[in-house]
Formats: structure tokens, C-alpha cells, sequence
């Protein structure tokens, strides 16, 4: 029943939040949903498609994860970022799963404050080398999330680490 129901509850959710919110108290409101909302949208994402499943459930998903982020508390976010850093570094994590958390990680990077900001992107550095052209492109869209960025942690992140990221730049080149 769910599976049916998926793609209508993904474009209410985006609704409430870009037409719901707009005054303070009703985004407030509806923030405060992020701790259960969130974590169950990522586990969706996430999963791999069962047997003869279309997959295209997963990009409405990706969507109403990035809207949602919108709203969500900065401190937040960084714990669900720091939860995705680590399960895309667990060994035990599969290919699929770990492609899936570096598109997580691409939507939530640039919601966080800076110390997670700058956690990530010491997670993601061993991956702008990766022989996988998918990981390697999926790291380079982390770094670009954070670095081009227009909310504050962001271009504090960048302004408070531009030598670091001048560096590296230079040896990946």
C-alpha cells in the first residue's frame, strides 16, 4: 500500500513546505518533524530496488529530502551528515548504498553548519581520487555543494579553509 501512496506523500510533503511555510511559526511547525520525517526518507532513498521495482520512485524522494532540508535545524543536519559520513566509510557498506549516501550527502552538505562542513570534507577528500568515476563525481558534487554554497557556514567553511582546499585542488589536478 505504501509503494502506491509514495509519490503522493512525497509532493504533499514538498507542498506543506514550499507553499505551507511561509510564515516563521508554520515552518517552526513543520521543522520539528524533520527528526522522523527525515531519517525514513533517507532509508527509502537508500534501499536497493526490489526485484523487477522501477526505480524512479527514488528521484521524488531525493527531492522531498532536499525541500525538507530547507527548513531543517542546522545542528540537525549535521548529525545526519555525520550518520551518512559513517555509513558511507563502513566497509560493510555496498555499492549501491554507498552511491546512495554520497547523493545524500550532495543534499545535505550545504544545510550544515561548518564543523560538519569541514568533517565531510575531510571524509570526502579519499574520494576525489576513487578509480569509480560514479564515487569520484559524487564527491566532486559534495565539494561543490559547500563551496558554492550561499549560505553562511558555507562560505565561511570556504573562507576558513582556502588554502586546504587551494591545495588539494592543485594535487587532485
Amino acid at each position: 500500500l505504501f509503494r502506491s501512496l509514495r509519490l503522493t506523500v512525497c509532493q504533499a510533503l514538498r507542498t506543506l513546505i514550499s507553499k505551507g511555510c511561509e510564515a516563521e511559526a508554520d515552518r517552526v511547525e513543520v521543522s520539528r518533524f524533520a527528526k522522523n520525517f527525515l531519517p525514513i526518507l533517507f532509508n527509502l532513498y537508500s534501499q536497493p530496488p526490489a526485484d523487477g521495482e522501477c526505480v524512479t520512485y527514488r528521484l521524488p524522494v531525493l527531492d522531498t529530502i532536499k525541500c525538507y532540508l530547507t527548513i531543517t535545524d542546522q545542528q540537525m543536519t549535521g548529525t545526519f551528515l555525520a550518520k551518512a559520513s559513517e555509513k558511507l566509510t563502513d566497509p560493510e557498506s555496498s555499492e549501491f548504498t554507498r552511491l546512495a549516501v554520497l547523493d545524500l550527502i550532495v543534499a545535505m552538505a550545504p544545510y550544515a553548519d561548518e564543523p560538519s562542513m569541514a568533517r565531510t570534507y575531510h571524509t570526502i577528500l579519499s574520494y576525489l581520487e576513487s578509480k569509480d568515476h560514479r564515487v569520484q563525481k559524487k564527491a566532486y558534487r559534495v565539494l561543490e555543494e559547500i563551496c558554492g554554497g550561499q549560505q553562511e557556514p558555507c562560505m565561511a567553511f570556504v573562507n576558513n579553509n582556502l588554502e586546504d582546499l587551494k591545495k588539494n585542488n592543485t594535487r587532485l589536478a
